[in-house]
Parts: structure tokens; C-alpha cells; sequence
């Protein structure tokens, strides 16, 4: 499939999620030479800092450009949203209803993901599973609802002002 030279889009929910699916956005971009757009729901700032020099002047922008220097390694386009990200440990975190209320205080997190997808019109879209989202992470479960009901939005012709575009293929990524 990627040798017939698709456009590929990765939805995720942080900066590094993408290199869960490494292997396969490397292959497209880099092997293939297939388009590319990443789009990454938050900024990863409620993680931790595991860098020796720390991170300055915070982490979400020391993840921000991380993501920055990924997409341009990967020849990629991206979109890099600000939605909230629940703080470290995981046993504090909100329900994942809870998460996805606080997102769409902020913007329709569906609308973010068709309205990329309408613009960038990809053949391919990667994302987690959503009911494991790769590490049980209720972030990366959202990432990807919202990724497959921007799917569903984009193909159905409802977004304002563009005409739809039907995704081809819409793959899960899962740890087993």
C-alpha cells in the first residue's frame, strides 16, 4: 500500500506518540517519499522533563520543538494543537470522559482532526486503538475517537465551506 504512493496522515494525542508508529511513518516518508502530515493534539506538558540538562524554558516547548525537528526529519507537514494534557502520575488522571469534556471546552477535537484531514486530503490515516491507545494512556484513546469521527466528519460534507474527502484506509496502531 505505501509503495503506491499514498498521502499519510498520523493523529496523536502528544509530542513522541509518533514514534509508536516510527517504523511504518519512516518507511512512508523517508523509503516511499509519500507525503506526510502529523497532528498532535497536545503539547505533552503534563508529562515529565527526562532530559540531564532539564527543560528549559518548559516542557511544553522543549516537546514542542522535539516535534518540530521530528517533522522535518520525516519531510512532514504538521499541526501541533494545544489541548489539555492530564499531569503525571497516571493515577491522577481524570476519566477519559472527563479529558474529553475539558477538550471540548477548548475546541471540537473532531472538527480539528476533519478540518486537517480536508485540507492535507490523505489516502492513509494512522492512529492509536481506541480502546487501548497503545498504553491504556485515556489521551491516546481520545486522539484516536476523535480521529475516526474527523474521518467520518470529513467524508460526510458537513465541515463549512470544503468539499469532503473520503480517507481510503484508517489503520489502529496496538501493543500487544
Amino acid at each position: 500500500l505505501l509503495a503506491s504512493h499514498p498521502r499519510v496522515m498520523w493523529i496523536a494525542a502528544h509530542p513522541d506518540d509518533e514514534s509508536f508508529a516510527g517504523a511504518i511513518l519512516a518507511r512512508s516518508s523517508l523509503y516511499y517519499h509519500n507525503p506526510l502530515f502529523l497532528l498532535v493534539l497536545t503539547h505533552g506538558d503534563g508529562g515529565e522533563c527526562c532530559r540531564p540538562e532539564g527543560c528549559k524554558p518548559d516542557l511544553a516547548t522543549v516537546r514542542g520543538e522535539e516535534l518540530k525537528r521530528v517533522a522535518r526529519l520525516y519531510h512532514a507537514q504538521f499541526e501541533h494543537e494545544g489541548f489539555y494534557n492530564a499531569p503525571l502520575p497516571v493515577e491522577s488522571f481524570p476519566k477519559r470522559h472527563e479529558i474529553a469534556r475539558r477538550w471540548k471546552t477548548y475546541k471540537d477535537p473532531a472538527l480539528v482532526c476533519a478540518d486537517a484531514i480536508l485540507r492535507f486530503r490523505p489516502d492513509i490515516v494512522f492512529t492509536f486503538e481506541p480502546t487501548n491507545g497503545f498504553t491504556e494512556h485515556p489521551e491516546h484513546q481520545l486522539a484516536s475517537r476523535f480521529a475516526t469521527a474527523g474521518v467520518r466528519l470529513a467524508a460526510s460534507g458537513s465541515v463549512a465551506d470544503q468539499p469532503a474527502h473520503r480517507v481510503n484506509h484508517v489503520f489502529y496502531i496496538l501493543n500487544r
